[in-house]
């Protein structure tokens, strides 16, 4: 059960990552690749960003992942997303084989916007 309340992971691979239990409050996730990356209901995903996350065969069906979350990354149809949230209009609606997938990605990912910077605390009255 890992502590990464506000860790940065912009861009980084964490392919058959454990993060069963995790804390992830407010981590950045930007661009990761999350390939068999391992989630569970403990995993503490509140305020993490995903933006353009590349996010092949992972498991978020028992997870607190939020629609908006799952809109920001880009996910083939080997993701699985909790009861009750949908999959995205623009995630492939069958898996991809890898370069595929790729390409896919590639496409959407040059067609967005950059998310906001996340939320900065207010200052206080001086």
């Amino acid at each position: 059960q890992a502590w990464l309340f506000h860790s940065n992971f912009e861009s980084a691979v964490l392919s058959r990552t454990n993060l069963k239990g995790a804390n992830l409050n407010e981590a950045n996730l930007s661009y990761a690749v999350l390939r068999q990356t391992r989630f569970d209901a403990k995993t503490d995903l509140e305020d993490t960003t995903f933006d353009k996350a590349f996010v092949f065969n992972t498991d978020f069906s028992k997870t607190s992942v939020t629609q908006e979350q799952l809109s920001q990354m880009f996910a083939g149809g080997d993701t699985r997303v909790p009861p009750g949230l949908i999959r995205p209009d623009h995630w492939p609606d069958k898996t991809l084989a890898g370069d595929e997938f790729l390409n896919a990605y590639w496409a959407w990912r040059t067609d967005q916007p950059h998310a906001p910077p996340p939320k900065t605390p207010d200052a206080p009255d001086t």
